[in-house]
């Protein structure tokens, strides 16, 4: 397909639609990336610790957890599980952060599942957080939250860049 192979690859949200996320990566891998090479992905937390809680104290129908989204998503990752499956491929981590914790309103009461309607004003209150931050001249402060959330399994969506050895 391509007469070369690349120093940067971008999985923005694609692991998770994939049906066969270990082949894909290894394809991506062996075929596509340079010895060295970074790949960025970014995908769902899913079954995060505070979507856990929401549903323990808040899902009294049992109902299916609202992140599931079949058929579309095939695949479902927290931050433990995507670096069990990282490590299959003897990639290097170099850089993992999560996203604003969005489910910190469900547990506040702002519950944007049952009320969309709830939904732009809890972005406008997220983004204001983080300009908040920027604003303060406190970006890395921000980013060291997120890298340290990461290890709770606290946060909204995560970024990983992993890096390929070296031949």
């Amino acid at each position: 397909m391509f007469d070369k192979k690349f120093d940067a690859i971008i999985l923005n949200f694609v692991l998770e639609h994939i049906r066969d996320p270990f082949n894909f990566l290894n394809i991506i891998i062996t075929n596509f990336l340079t010895p060295g090479g970074y790949i960025l992905i970014e995908i769902p937390n899913d079954f995060n610790l505070l979507q856990t809680v929401y549903l323990d104290n808040y899902n009294a129908n049992n109902k299916l957890p609202y992140w599931i989204h079949f058929p579309d998503h095939l695949n479902y990752w927290n931050c433990f599980t995507i670096i069990d499956f990282i490590k299959k491929f003897n990639l290097e981590v170099i850089y993992k952060r999560i996203s604003f914790p969005m489910e910190l309103f469900l547990l506040f009461g702002d519950d944007y599942i049952k009320e969309p309607k709830l939904g732009p004003l809890i972005h406008e209150k997220r983004v204001n957080f983080e300009n908040s931050f920027h604003d303060a001249n406190f970006s890395n402060t921000l980013s060291n939250i997120y890298e340290t959330l990461f290890q709770f399994n606290v946060g909204r969506s995560i970024e990983l860049v992993v890096k390929s050895k070296e031949e």
